[in-house]
């Protein structure tokens, strides 16, 4: 009867010893699915949390300044139609010499 008992010993043992090692590999395998998830999303978190403090800094100085943002942004795509203006002319210019 102790040959029975050691091999039900062993036979514990041998399960526990299976049952850790596969949790252990299951644990080992998630990790390292979700790891590069888990950079991505800090990443991106990482990049957003920047451009909220460089924005709130932008409109800090704005306010000292006593100047608002959305004079800025007309004044960009007024001088960018302007740039605009200014390359079409070029490129209707060289057109024509080329076609004479």
């Amino acid at each position: 009867m102790k040959v029975r008992s050691r091999s039900r010993r062993r036979r514990k043992i041998w399960g526990r010893l299976l049952i850790f090692i596969v949790a252990a590999g299951a644990v080992i395998g998630l990790d390292g699915m979700l790891r590069p998830i888990v950079r991505e999303v800090s990443a991106s978190q990482t990049q957003i949390a920047v451009h909220r403090i460089i924005q709130q800094a932008v409109l800090e100085v704005l306010e000292e300044d006593d100047l608002r943002y959305q004079s800025f942004v007309t004044l960009q795509q007024f001088s960018y139609l302007l740039f605009q203006q200014k390359q079409h002319r070029l490129n209707f210019s060289s057109k024509s010499d080329i076609e004479y």
